[in-house]
């Protein structure tokens, strides 16, 4: 007598809904690789657009795509994905991320896939069988990640991953590595990232041993200098499979607020390969939503929440002391900027400044971002160094802000032909944001003095 179980219809099933591949039998064989519930796609945004993250992967999920994406990452993360999948099978996914002060971002995730049970059978002849009992399986991977910036254009990041498969009784374990790089080529806006996933041990059930699904992602993302639309692409190569193509966008339709995102996926046979989903955010909570359908499958439907704490990181930069009653627009047009660090200089670099992000904060916070441009415009203009559009620019200045409780934090970065050249970060009371604004303003104007006499 023989035991008859119908896991493997459940593997099937979760394989062919994600579009994944999976072996005629249950053993590892010829064209065959283990754990392929790795080659899952983590987080809503990405798979609304395709699952395109190779080079935008700077989030909680990001892991998945790029270890070396959460390398600047500025605060605190949580990020939180559940999925009823189909019956009783759902896909669970916990992420952490941890900036450090000078030496690059840590996190840890757990991946959790509850097959949920299944019935055990006997068969007695071809013809009669009876049932004997239930049992459970489930697939999970623990995962700790390490990335930092090793240039102002490149960073680079690692993922040491533990996994286990479990079936009833019987379960089999391995061991993987990640790792990724983001460069960040002299134009604004433009990343390019690659990285190599589950390169590690084989999972030996019993007898058989099946191979890891060993990945190679290359890709490139694009935002715009406002940061309200951005486009992405990547080719994805899984190991014993065809090259994959997947592709992506998003535009924030009330920025920083609501996004609309779309995409293809070439890898999805099962339906048309089109995606679609949309994100909201409010202050420190975002909540993302993807829609993938898959033929007679069915639809997916993923939502995925994240929340970020704590103050941003620290750059290089201080602290400015109020002194003044400053809080409104209007009044700045009545101080005079304190220093003219260029003045009399021969040389004219045209410089064009951005509208700040509003990363978090109350609303009525937003006015400050649009007015960040023409305090500089106000210090620079009688020096002719004004760009008055991106294209007469040889360099830029791009920042975003945040308001947390009673304090202003604004981090402003400095760009000459594309490329970072300094980061300025500076911190003050948010009822008095111009003297904060000034004092941007006057460290960005010192380091471009320096740069002229050198």
């Amino acid at each position: 007598m023989r035991l008859l179980t119908n896991h493997k219809s459940l593997i099937t099933f979760l394989a062919l809904f994600f579009s994944l591949p999976l072996s005629a039998e249950s053993g590892s064989g010829a064209g065959s690789t283990g754990a392929t519930f790795l080659e899952i796609g983590v987080g809503a945004r990405n798979a609304a657009m395709g699952e395109a993250g190779s080079a935008w992967a700077d989030d909680v999920y990001g892991f998945y795509f790029n270890p070396a994406g959460v390398s600047r990452a500025s605060r605190k993360e949580f990020g939180l994905v559940h999925n009823n999948l189909f019956q009783d099978v759902s896909y669970n996914y916990f992420g952490y991320l941890h900036p450090l002060e000078n030496v690059g971002t840590v996190g840890a995730s757990v991946t959790y896939v509850d097959l949920g049970t299944a019935r055990r059978t006997t068969i007695a002849s071809a013809a009669t069988n009876s049932y004997l009992d239930d049992f459970s399986s489930h697939d999970i991977a623990l995962a700790l990640h390490y990335a930092r910036p090793v240039r102002s254009f490149l960073d680079l990041g690692a993922t040491l991953r533990f996994i286990n498969e479990k079936l009833d009784n019987k379960s089999a374990s391995a061991v993987a590595v990640d790792f990724g790089a983001i460069w960040r080529p002299p134009v604004t806006g433009l990343s390019l990232g690659v990285s190599l996933s589950n390169l590690g041990s084989s999972l030996r059930f019993v007898r058989e041993n099946d191979e890891l699904p060993l990945t190679v992602r290359a890709g490139a993302g694009y935002k715009s200098p406002n940061r309200i639309w951005g486009l992405a692409g990547d080719m994805v190569w899984v190991k014993r499979q065809d090259i994959e193509g997947h592709f992506g966008g998003e535009v924030w339709v009330w920025p920083e607020h609501l996004a609309l995102r779309g995409g293809f996926n070439t890898g999805n046979d099962a339906g048309s390969g089109a995606t679609a989903g949309a994100g909201f955010r409010w202050d420190d909570i975002s909540v993302d939503y993807a829609y993938t359908p898959f033929g007679d499958l069915g639809d997916a439907h993923q939502v995925s929440l994240t929340y970020q704490f704590g103050e941003p990181r620290s750059l290089p930069g201080g602290t400015v002391k109020p002194t003044s009653t400053l809080s409104t627009a209007s009044d700045y047009n009545r101080v005079e900027p304190p220093l003219s660090p260029l003045a009399g200089s021969s040389l004219r670099p045209l410089v064009y400044v951005f509208p700040f992000a509003y990363r978090s904060g109350e609303p009525d916070g937003e006015w400050i971002g649009e007015a960040m441009p023409e305090i500089f415009y106000h210090k620079w203009r009688r020096q002719g160094i004004v760009a008055n559009s991106i294209r007469d620019a040889r360099r830029t200045v791009e920042g975003n802000y945040w308001i947390v409780g009673n304090t202003l934090i604004v981090n402003a970065t400095l760009k000459d032909e594309g490329w970072p050249a300094k980061t300025f970060q500076w911190r003050g009371d948010v009822s008095k944001p111009f003297l904060l604004f000034d004092a941007v303003a006057e460290s960005v104007s010192r380091e471009l003095s320096l740069r002229l006499k050198n």
